[in-house]
């Protein structure tokens, strides 16, 4: 790997704060791959031969039963995805693939195992980041068996105002079609869901979202602060 690669992924959480013989044996063994819009990273159902580390672009971690496709995750830069697979060296639950051009670290698995038994702050990255994601799925389950589908848009609105520091206008990081996948509704309902949302202050137009009242928005979410909090 390049040493302008090297700066590039300088950032990376899981990485952050390990040895300098962790890091430099496992930047060795990594490639930094330029992918394409819609390219296939891994299916599911095989050996977790890489961790992945979404560095530039957006990926969409989905599974797929007889036909149909569920998105269960939509990746920003960042973030590590199928650590426990690697951990376990186990196989993969779900595929992923790009949503729009996207540069990903493929870290060999064998490698990082290494590096892992021997660095106590990358078990520490490795701890946190797993906590995290079990987290978030939590907070997935939770949307999923207790708000309804306009409560789950509204809280996943909300939500995106906070990472997006309070702005009252953004875009959707993502198309509609993953969205209502993501948020357990069904496609031919997102947009009349969108409307719904009118009476709370939330307007459309195209993929940008403008919020004009974030306390109705909360209310209509029954917003709670620690389940709606992205950095709980």
């Amino acid at each position: 790997m390049s040493a302008a690669q090297s700066r590039d992924i300088r950032n990376v959480p899981i990485l952050t704060g390990i040895s300098g013989t962790s890091r430099r044996a496992l930047l060795a063994a990594s490639e930094l791959r330029n992918l394409p819009p819609r390219t296939l990273i891994f299916p599911e159902g095989v050996t977790a031969e890489h961790l992945h580390v979404l560095i530039e672009g957006t990926v969409d971690l989905f599974g797929a039963v007889r036909g149909r496709e569920a998105t269960i995750n939509v990746l920003h830069p960042g973030n590590a995805f199928i650590l426990a697979a690697v951990v376990r060296s186990a196989l993969t639950l779900m595929s992923a693939r790009t949503m729009q051009a996207s540069r990903v670290l493929f870290i060999p698995a064998d490698a990082f195992r290494s590096a892992l038994r021997e660095d106590p702050a990358l078990a520490v990255n490795v701890s946190l980041e797993l906590g995290l994601n079990f987290r978030s799925m939590v907070k997935l389950l939770r949307d999923q068996k207790l708000r309804s589908s306009r409560e789950r848009l509204a809280a996943y609105i909300l939500r995106l105002s906070q990472e997006n520091q309070g702005k009252d206008s953004f875009k959707l990081p993502t198309t509609k079609r993953v969205l209502a996948s993501l948020l357990g509704i069904e496609p031919a309902s997102l947009s009349r869901t969108l409307a719904s949302l009118s009476d709370a202050g939330i307007r459309i137009q195209g993929n940008t979202i403008h919020v004009e009242d974030i306390g109705a928005l909360s209310e209509v979410a029954c917003s709670d602060w620690i389940v709606d909090d992205p950095l709980s």
